[in-house]
């Protein structure tokens, strides 16, 4: 039985505990944080295909990919760095892998998706490949012996 109360979202129906399905769910990953964070290291792509899924769903992008198109390397392709599973001791490190669009303007779809670490994802997320190519060659040139006071 559902009903209104005034309790957290009045605008939502209530169950018969007094919670509004929102804050019966914030309530439950609040309580079970420990048991929570265990099952995503025993599954990561489980919890990166359900993130994907939402993210999907809120940004109106097609969605086709299952389980098995996601696949963690042991090293980034991009940095090669070692990609760790909770790394950060809960929170998201340089290594978390992270499931990445390699077309933005597509969803995901079987090939184009690929597991990168986190820092890869989050360098490439701010920018164009040409932004990319400017910043590298600049960097490039940075690595030049300038004459003194020519910075």
């Amino acid at each position: 039985m559902t009903r209104k109360m005034a309790v957290c979202h009045p605008e939502s129906p209530h169950q018969s505990h007094g919670l509004c399905p929102r804050c019966a769910m914030q309530k439950y990953y609040v309580e079970n944080k420990e048991i929570l964070r265990a099952s995503r290291r025993r599954n990561p792509t489980s919890d990166m295909l359900f993130a994907a899924k939402r993210r999907a769903r809120a940004k109106g992008l097609e969605f086709t990919i299952t389980k098995s198109d996601i696949v963690i390397p042991e090293f980034c392709p991009i940095l090669g760095i070692k990609l760790a599973v909770n790394g950060g001791g809960g929170r998201v490190a340089d290594g978390s892998p992270s499931l990445d669009r390699i077309d933005a303007s597509r969803g995901y779809v079987p090939g184009n998706i690929a597991v990168i670490s986190y820092k890869a994802n989050a360098i490439k997320s701010f920018g164009t490949v040409e932004e990319h190519r400017r910043i590298a060659d600049w960097m490039e040139s940075m690595k030049q012996p300038h004459p003194a006071g020519a910075l």
